[in-house]
């Protein structure tokens, strides 16, 4: 079963008994301040398809929650953790062409963060600088 309502209507005039899939796991999360004078930038990559046509974007939000800035960058055909990790260049870039030197940068991927914490340079090598 699909959550389209077509489809419910449908399987519901052939009376067919639906077992819909379980909802995802839901987890509250709150938006935690920087330290004062520092710039808090919640970013996210995503491809549709392995690899697929694939965006980024990121949200700039200073100590008290204001807005700072925001960007959105089409990539092209990538993978989704090839995504993640262009909006963090992208993110790291544009704060530097600001002046903006105190960042705290979020991220959904693991996999990008443990890099991080690592300071692991084992990312595709097409994304690595020259």
């Amino acid at each position: 079963m699909r959550n389209s309502v077509e489809d419910l209507d449908i399987l519901k005039c052939l009376h067919v008994q639906l077992k819909p899939p379980k909802a995802p796991r839901i987890i509250e999360v709150h938006w935690r301040v920087p330290p004062a004078g520092w710039l808090k930038v919640n970013t996210d990559g995503a491809a549709f398809g392995s690899p697929g046509l694939a965006g980024c974007g990121g949200v700039f939000r200073t100590s008290r929650g204001f807005f700072k800035g925001a960007f959105a960058v089409p990539i092209g055909k990538v993978y989704a953790f090839e995504a993640e990790l262009a909006v963090t260049i992208h993110t790291i870039s544009y704060a530097w062409n600001f002046g903006w030197k105190s960042l705290w940068l979020e991220s959904d991927s693991t996999y990008l963060v443990a890099l991080f914490k690592t300071c692991s340079d084992s990312v595709p090598w097409c994304w690595k600088p020259a």
